[in-house]
């Protein structure tokens, strides 16, 4: 649905095709991006939004939910690409 910043994304998750919830924010695992409103940060942000513009992605769900509430997966584009370490690449890239 849309990027929060490098590491967190809010997502429509589709858990059967009767079951499905909306606006839950799922955090990267393995991502702990710079701080929004940081140069950085923003770099990053922007990064992301280049990834994330597709109408869906694939969760693979490591644990339920972290300290401030998100769930924590792993995030897959439909081609199979890791959203998280693609964003690392690229990051460290420019």
């Amino acid at each position: 649905q849309r990027v929060v910043d490098a590491d967190t994304l809010v997502c429509r998750i589709a858990i059967s095709a009767m079951i499905e919830l909306n606006a839950v924010h799922v955090r990267l695992e393995g991502i702990n991006a710079p701080e929004l409103g940081t140069p950085d940060g923003t770099r990053a942000k922007n990064i992301m939004l280049e990834l994330a513009p597709v109408d869906s992605v694939i969760l693979l769900k490591h644990r339920s939910l972290e300290k401030f509430g998100r769930f924590l997966a792993r995030a897959f584009l439909p081609n199979g690409t890791d959203i998280g370490a693609e964003m690392l690449r690229r990051f460290v890239q420019t």
